[in-house]
């Protein structure tokens, strides 16, 4: 079965993903995935829904200046915001996003608390278990 994670992202971002316009999803952290995971992407505050879903195809950790050289094509973003964001970071790590779904119907913090009883949006990144309540409800959200 295919691993899943929510990750947290701005707004802006979201808009720039589902438009085709940034394929690379940036972190100042490495992250530990599979190629084939499922990327389910919750919309930050003051937005606070599930928005989106893809397919990690790569996941590229280099300095912020290689990373960039590499993708700089794909980050949608502007360089000096890019060399902002890693102003202070040695490391930057770059998940390559394919086969970017927007969910059929949107779940708001509201609602996904009420169907689940508690939740709370990663701030990096959360694993989600094959057979959680948690996957079942973001999968409907996907498909129905």
């Amino acid at each position: 079965m295919t691993d899943n994670i929510l990750i947290s992202i701005h707004n802006t971002h979201i808009n720039n993903i589902l438009a085709g316009n940034k394929t690379i999803e940036l972190r100042r952290r490495t992250i530990h995935v599979k190629n084939g995971t499922g990327l389910w992407i919750y919309n930050t505050m003051p937005f606070g829904r599930l928005e989106a879903y893809a397919v990690i195809s790569n996941v590229h950790t280099d300095t912020p200046c290689n990373i960039w050289s590499k993708h700089k094509k794909q980050v949608g973003i502007p360089k000096k915001i890019y060399d902002e964001y890693f102003a202070d970071s040695n490391i930057a790590c770059a998940i390559e996003l394919d086969k970017i779904i927007k969910v059929k119907k949107t779940l708001d913090l509201r609602t996904i608390r009420e169907e689940l009883g508690s939740f709370h949006p990663p701030q990096f990144f959360k694993r989600l278990d094959n057979d959680s309540k948690e996957l079942d409800l973001f999968v409907c959200a996907l498909n129905c």
